[in-house]
């Protein structure tokens, strides 16, 4: 969780909100939300170092090469086509 609040502090740094997203963490760590979750049967679940690799692989196989992308642009514009 600590990961995920630095992240956050980070994005909300970055893009100018970071006044509004302490707000928001503070009010969240004050709040029932916890008991809430609970109740309601919402759960957490972490990845797996697995999954992670699986979903790595299976990413790597159906990408497609830069290279592959960049001469089917270059044939679309020749062709008279636009390129996005």
């Amino acid at each position: 969780m600590a990961r995920d609040v630095i992240a956050l502090l980070h994005f909300a740094q970055a893009k100018g909100f970071l006044k509004d997203a302490l707000k928001g963490l503070i009010s969240t760590a004050l709040s029932d939300y916890r008991q809430l979750r609970s109740r309601v049967g919402l759960q957490r679940y972490s990845e797996s170092r697995d999954d992670r690799e699986t979903r790595r692989r299976r990413i790597q196989r159906h990408a497609r090469p830069v290279q592959y992308r960049a001469q089917s642009v270059a044939d679309d514009v020749r062709r008279g086509g636009q390129a996005f």
